[in-house]
């Protein structure tokens, strides 16, 4: 009996419609442009029209209702501006600390890696590695706080204060992301969606 051994883009096209199943059951009534915007903001992930529309055929998945476009609900990303802009200079570590999510793949498997970099020296003050969610591995993004605030109190600047600053993607932007460091001196700072810029 042979191995079906599937290629790289269909194994692409596989994750993508599971994706699309998962948009599709908290929101019926959009359709594949939607979903595609939404993709994008949450995981930064470009997807195709074509290949949107040509998923959303295989799948059998129509919108259900045509609704005025969708406005991201106000919340968590409304109260914090971008206070960093292009001010990245520092005088002293943990002054100014950015965190994102990136895929990474190890021996065929993918990987979301999560990363706090302090701005002082780009040093990694906090990580996490966690199965591919698209980047919306929720444990993922708190393990990695977690640590930088771990990090951040052994080294002895416990008590300084720190800008933590982020895109506006779901989980940065969720109440419980923000309730984990609340009790500590630090003042979050928010990009565009899908547009967090790490210091060159």
């Amino acid at each position: 009996m042979g191995i079906d051994i599937k290629t790289p883009r269909q194994e692409t096209k596989e994750t993508l419609k599971m994706l699309i199943k998962n948009y599709h059951t908290i929101h019926p009534e959009k359709g594949y442009r939607s979903v595609r915007k939404d993709i994008y903001n949450d995981t930064g992930w470009m997807v195709s029209s074509y290949l949107m529309y040509q998923c959303f055929r295989e799948l059998g998945i129509y919108s259900k209702a045509r609704r005025r476009a969708f406005r991201r609900p106000k919340g968590i990303s409304d109260k914090f501006p971008n206070i960093i802009g292009r001010n990245w200079q520092t005088r002293r570590p943990f002054e100014k600390v950015c965190t994102d999510t990136t895929m990474v793949v190890h021996h065929g498997k993918k990987y979301d890696l999560n990363l706090h970099v302090d701005v002082f020296n780009n040093e990694i003050v906090g990580y996490d590695l966690a199965n591919y969610h698209h980047g919306n591995g929720v444990m993922n993004h708190l393990r990695s706080l977690e640590d930088f605030l771990r990090n951040k109190d052994q080294r002895g600047y416990g008590e300084d204060h720190t800008i933590l600053h982020s895109d506006q993607g779901r989980v940065y932007s969720s109440v419980k992301f923000e309730k984990t460091h609340q009790s500590y001196p630090i003042t979050r700072s928010m990009s565009e969606q899908g547009r967090l810029q790490i210091i060159q």
